[in-house]
């Protein structure tokens, strides 16, 4: 399991309740999985047929407790994914 470098700006935390929440990287195999720690909030991704793209195959984005919105979550764990998947060759 591997968080994103803060320095690379992709590492997205957001302060509220008390507590940060960052979006983690984990990746399994051709899978990469985006979730908020402490939430219901994932996204797992996985490598395309084509080399220019990645398929979401499972996206739990409703969290009441969660301070990401369903949208914000959803663009942030994409924008994650591809930041991933661009720095491990998986897509160009």
């Amino acid at each position: 399991m591997e968080q994103l470098d803060k320095s690379s700006g992709s590492l997205l935390e957001a302060r509220g309740r008390g507590m940060a929440q960052e979006l983690i990287v984990d990746v399994r195999g051709p899978e990469i999985s985006i979730f908020v720690r402490g939430t219901c909030l994932k996204m797992t991704a996985r490598k395309g047929t084509a080399p220019w793209g990645l398929v979401c195959t499972e996206l739990r984005a409703d969290d009441p407790e969660a301070i990401f919105t369903r949208d914000e979550f959803k663009e942030r764990a994409w924008t994650a994914a591809n930041d991933k998947a661009r720095e491990m060759g998986w897509i160009v």
